[in-house]
């Protein structure tokens, strides 16, 4: 008797979370690690916002018998601040104001997303998995083609 693909089935594997998804990229992550066949090729696509050092034991399990590429989505906006000003900036229910002219906020929003790159970077590598770069106005095909090249043709690193 053939067995079936879990991920065909819909509804074998309730996804848990508010909206039918997993809370973090790890919840996901760690769920995931179960369905995967060894040899598989798996794309992660995702933020990677709330990203730790501790992420590294779904990483390397999910690396170890499988192909890996992470796929870090991202806009502009996340990786440098919009010009000094304040900008009005609404959550749908609360309204706020973001003031990018202090320059210790401007640093900060630098080094956050800096410091997000690195982390990927570093845990890429450490766990043998690609990783692409992929900011919301670029080409999907492009970027992806430029992505997969193996890592000595690449210009620029892994990125």
């Amino acid at each position: 008797m053939a067995t079936q693909n879990p991920i065909e089935q819909e509804g074998t594997y309730p996804l848990p979370g508010e909206d039918g998804g997993h809370k973090s990229v790890s919840a996901a992550a760690q769920h995931l690690v179960h369905l995967v066949r060894p040899g598989s090729l798996v794309f992660l696509l995702s933020d990677f916002a709330g990203l730790s050092e501790a992420d590294g034991s779904w990483l390397a399990r999910l690396s170890a018998g499988s192909e890996l590429v992470l796929i870090q989505i991202y806009d502009s906006l996340e990786a440098a601040p919009p010009p000094p000003g304040r900008y009005p900036v609404t959550d749908g229910r609360r309204r706020g104001l973001v003031d990018t002219a202090v320059e210790t906020q401007r640093s900060a929003w630098f080094q956050r997303f800096s410091d997000r790159v690195s982390l990927l970077e570093t845990l890429s590598l450490h766990h043998r998995a690609h990783l692409i770069a992929l900011c919301t106005h670029q080409s999907v095909g492009e970027s992806l083609s430029l992505g997969l090249r193996p890592r000595r043709l690449r210009a620029g690193g892994i990125r």
